[in-house]
């Protein structure tokens, strides 16, 4: 038993549009699949740049602390001398400059956090974007196989939510 294929019809100004409908669903799906690419290369770098921000804090902090140990060492050990005074000055001028430095460190480790979650939720939008336009443009196509009218209704329906899922994704900032 052989399967008849549906005649195509050159005049057929309904597969017409549902051929533009779909080089345009697919068109949305090349560049929400960029976009979904982008993303997850940014968290990856965000996640790479926190994890040296932090690492980097983190050897500032055990400096900050060398510096508070050796000032408590020598005044246990040195007490009362003009050495002793200018070593605590010196000292003293270091546990500041280290505060100040481990604060604009830990702003820094901080955004860089938020950045890298704010590219990881985008990516989230356009992977389910990507995945609903992917769904849209086969539904579509299957018109020119069954010439049911339902599958570029369909389509279009789920690229619809694609698209709007995607332009939500542009707009997280």
């Amino acid at each position: 038993m052989e399967m008849e294929s549906p005649e195509i019809n050159p005049h057929d100004s309904l597969g017409k549009l549902i051929g533009i409908q779909t080089a345009i669903l697919a068109v949305l799906l090349s560049i929400f699949t960029i976009f979904a690419h982008r993303e997850h290369t940014n968290t990856l770098l965000f996640s790479n740049e926190t994890s040296n921000a932090w690492a980097h804090y983190q050897a500032k902090r055990i400096r900050a602390y060398q510096v508070e140990m050796n000032t408590d060492l020598i005044k246990l050990l040195a007490p009362g001398s003009i050495e002793t005074s200018k070593t605590l000055s010196n000292y003293d001028k270091q546990s500041n400059k280290y505060g100040k430095e481990l604060e604009e460190i830990k702003t820094e480790a901080d955004q860089k956090t938020r950045e890298g979650e704010v590219a990881h939720r985008k990516a989230g939008y356009f992977d389910l974007a990507e995945a609903l336009l992917e769904i849209a443009v086969i539904l579509s196509s299957l018109y020119f196989i069954s010439r049911k009218k339902l599958f570029p209704i369909l389509g279009l329906f789920l690229g619809s939510i694609g698209l709007i899922i995607g332009l939500v994704g542009m707009s997280i900032k």
